[in-house]
């Protein structure tokens, strides 16, 4: 039996991506694809298109 493992990276409150690329650096090591959630708190975030196109930048999915 084979599966995927995703992992979910919360968009940051403050318009620096550095620790969402850390995340994503570390994670790809063993996550087959990410995802973003659309401000699912209700806070001020980063656009979660702009996570995800952080995302396909670092050659993740």
């Amino acid at each position: 039996m084979t599966f995927e493992l995703i992992c979910e990276i919360e968009p940051p409150t403050r318009p620096d991506l550095k620790h969402v690329r850390h995340q994503i650096g570390t994670m790809s090591k063993i996550a087959h694809s990410f995802l973003i959630p659309d401000n699912h708190i209700g806070r001020a975030t980063v656009s979660s298109v702009a996570v995800a196109h952080e995302v396909e930048a670092m050659g993740a999915r």
